[in-house]
Parts: C-alpha cells; structure tokens; sequence
C-alpha cells in the first residue's frame, strides 16, 4: 500500500518532470531566438546608425573645414566658435574699411574711390573721372562732397581727388611697399551698378600680368578671382588676412570665367605723392 502510493507519485514525479524538462528546453530555444533576433536587429541598426552617421559627419567636416579647423585640430574648443570669432573679426574690418570707401561720380561716369591720406586725398581710376576737374563724393551715410581733382596720370590708371571735409579722418590701412602673391584671400569694395559699398570676396590668381587698355599702361597687375564689374574702378582690393589695402581695382575679362584686376599700390605710391605734390 506504502509502496503503491509511493509508486503512483513516483509516476507523477517523473510526468511532472518530463513536462518541466520541456518547458525548460522551450524556454531555452525561445530564449536563444530572442538573442539571435535582437542580434540580428542590433547588427542592422548599428550598421544603419553608422552608416547615416559617417555620412553626416563627412558632411558636416566639408561644410564646416576651414584653415581655422585645419590649424586647431588639438586645441578643445568648438569649431564654430573659433568660425564665429573669425566672421566677426573680418566683418568689423569690412565696416572700418567701407567709412573710408566712397562713390565717386562724375558728368559721365560713376566709379570707385578710397581716402589715400589724413589730408582729405582720395584715390580713384583715371578713367572714371576722365577729362573732369570736379567729382561728387558720396560716403557711406551718403553725405555728398564736392571734390577737385589734385591730377591724373596720364599712362597709370591713378587719379587723386583732394576732398577738404576729409582732411583729418584716418583712413583704412594701406599697404605701399610689399608685393603679394596667388593664393592670397581678398575682397573688393565698391559701388558696381550704383549699389554703394558692395563686397566681393576671392583670392590673387596670379601675379606681374601686364595690360595695355586704351591709352592706360597696366603692370604686374593682381589678376584676381572676387567679382567686379561696372563701377567696381577705384575701390580697393583687401588682403582678408593682413587687412590692409593692397591695390585699386581696375579692369576685368568678359565672359563665363571672367576675371579681375587690379594694380598693387606698391606700383602707385610713387605716382600717387608726385600728384599730390
């Protein structure tokens, strides 16, 4: 009797058992899909992650390289502050420069000009004040001023202005004695098609290029890439790094790569005082 009872739960023991043993072994196969699966999911959303991430990044760097990034590659600080400083840096020496930049017009023409010196000379292309003994010069808060013409060389493409309001205002660093080569960042300033006080940015292209235009002789001019065009004459070209004027826009080639140039001060300085003089 003993045993028989003993039996019988002997028996349901090992149903009990066999029936735990296959729950145990389900349990485990569904434990070791789950894996396989969340592995295989985890795989294809790394390797989605990863690849959308790599393209962003790639794009992001080539949005945002700049010699700034290039040149502070260990330095902690995030990229776009140093870019922020730069931008404001350059755009407060743009709005310096352009207190000392002026529309020049004449009876036939309308070009560019720059204040030369703190005795009221402003400079501007022999071309556009032509056969003038008078020009307007107009500011940048658009104050007019009647200037007369100091002298105009007759084979560089110079001419001075003496404005007498002018006398004593500073003007924009200039740059009279270095030479600079292709490759240097420069911006224009000037009033193209009556739009005053217009920027256009670019680099020298090359050096030393000599033109003969008209009766004008133009020597080892800057051939630059930044945009000028009608009323561009008599502005000055910027060096973006050492902001300081280093010559006048002059002239530029028509046509889908034009280009434009302009004489280095280097080459009127002289020219310049013996008008003055």
């Amino acid at each position: 009797m003993v045993r028989g009872i003993c039996g019988k739960r002997r028996g349901r023991a090992e149903k009990k058992g066999l029936s735990d043993a296959r729950q145990r072994k389900t349990g485990v196969l569904g434990a070791v899909v789950l894996i396989v699966f969340a592995s295989f999911i985890g795989i294809v959303t790394y390797q989605a992650f990863s690849s959308n991430s790599s393209h962003i990044t790639v794009e992001l760097l080539k949005e945002r390289k700049s010699p700034v990034l290039d040149s502070n590659v260990d330095k902690p600080l995030p990229t776009f502050f140093k870019e922020q400083d730069e931008e404001l840096s350059t755009a407060s020496m743009i709005e310096e420069a352009q207190q000392s930049v002026y529309t020049i017009v004449t009876t036939e023409e309308q070009g560019s000009g720059f204040l030369y010196n703190n005795e009221g000379h402003v400079i501007t292309s022999a071309h556009v004040i032509n056969d003038s003994a008078f020009a307007s010069v107009i500011a940048e808060d658009d104050t007019h001023y009647e200037a007369t013409v100091e002298g105009i060389s007759e084979f560089m493409d110079v001419a001075v202005l003496y404005v007498p309001e002018l006398d004593g205002f500073e003007p924009f660093p200039l740059e009279t004695d270095q030479q600079y080569g292709a490759g240097e960042d420069v911006l224009t300033i000037g009033s193209p098609e009556g739009m005053q006080n217009t920027v256009t940015y670019g680099e020298i292209i090359t050096t030393e290029e000599n033109l003969l235009i008209e009766e004008y002789e133009y020597e080892d001019l800057y051939e630059i890439s930044a945009d000028i065009i009608e009323g561009s004459s008599g502005g000055p070209l910027i060096s973006e790094n050492d902001q300081v004027i280093i010559g006048m826009n002059a002239a530029r080639t028509f046509g889908e790569n034009a280009v434009g140039y302009s004489v280095p001060l280097y080459k009127l300085e002289e020219i310049i005082e013996d008008l003055i003089s």
